[in-house]
């Protein structure tokens, strides 16, 4: 409706992004360093939000935070302890006045990519992000595909080990003594391609996507985990019990894939 937004945000364990939906579209973006503490958060979010309204209504707002969400409430934040247990959707629901809508960031991105990147056209796509930990989200035929709360795939045991603790970012410098940009060791890359393939194949034969899409800075940084190798070993693990393998590619959207996702919630959604 005319005189009225929607707002879209993607709460970082380093940066929040905010944006404004006008005409189905991502109008205007702006971003900060994340607070600490979730009073500080949330005041900064909405001091951004005025700015972005320009006097405008707020009809809704949907937006990501990393961590076990349920109900709009953060339960287990691995990058922004202090904001456990936090409200989240109910305290920006009261100061914008409109529903908000919270998700897990892994969730929001994967539903930016469904609709405007890399799983754009397919009817059933498996996202997986590579980075400082590693998480991921199903969605099939436009909507995200959960349980009581929201997938954890990162947590997945490979070896008796959980996968972000064999090949995120974190993982890496800890391991290696050496930051992941830095990391150009390719035989120890192409271990970590190997692992990661045995840790998308449990969700493959629990899920069976058409196509996996794979982001993160692990992923599409510098010296990143081989995609070929990724899928040249997911393929021989997948064909072992099933005709074909998932197609694997990268995301496309970088750091605005929440933001594209909130979008992609509100127009497709509500």
């Amino acid at each position: 409706m005319e005189g009225e937004i929607q707002i879209v945000f993607d709460i970082g364990g380093t940066k929040t992004r905010v944006g404004k939906i006008a005409h189905g579209e991502l109008a205007e973006k702006r971003s900060f360093e994340t607070p600490k503490t979730p009073e500080e958060g949330i005041t900064q979010v909405a001091q951004t939000v005025e700015k972005l309204a320009h006097g405008l209504r707020i009809r809704a707002a949907a937006g990501d935070v990393s961590g076990v969400i349920k109900d709009g409430v953060v339960f287990r934040s691995p990058h922004l302890p202090l904001w456990n247990g936090t409200p989240i959707a109910e305290r920006l629901s009261g100061i914008f006045d409109a529903p908000v809508t919270l998700f897990n960031d892994a969730e929001l991105v994967a539903l930016g990519e469904y609709y405007y990147g890399a799983g754009k056209g397919e009817s059933n796509m498996l996202y997986v992000t590579v980075s400082t930990g590693v998480g991921g989200a199903h969605v099939v035929n436009g909507e995200i595909q959960r349980g009581t709360y929201n997938r954890e795939l990162g947590h997945g045991l490979v070896n008796g080990k959980e996968l972000e603790n064999l090949i995120s970012g974190t993982a890496v410098q800890k391991k290696y003594g050496v930051a992941p940009k830095d990391f150009d060791d390719e035989q120890a890359l192409s271990e970590l391609a190997d692992l990661l393939a045995q840790g998308l194949y449990n969700s493959v034969v629990n899920s069976f996507p058409e196509v996996i899409v794979l982001g993160g800075s692990m992923i599409v940084g510098d010296n990143a985990i081989p995609l070929a190798r990724v899928e040249k070993t997911l393929s021989s693990l997948v064909k072992k019990y099933y005709p074909t393998a998932p197609r694997i590619t990268m995301a496309r959207l970088g750091s605005d894939g929440g933001l594209y996702g909130g979008l992609a919630y509100l127009e497709h959604s509500t």
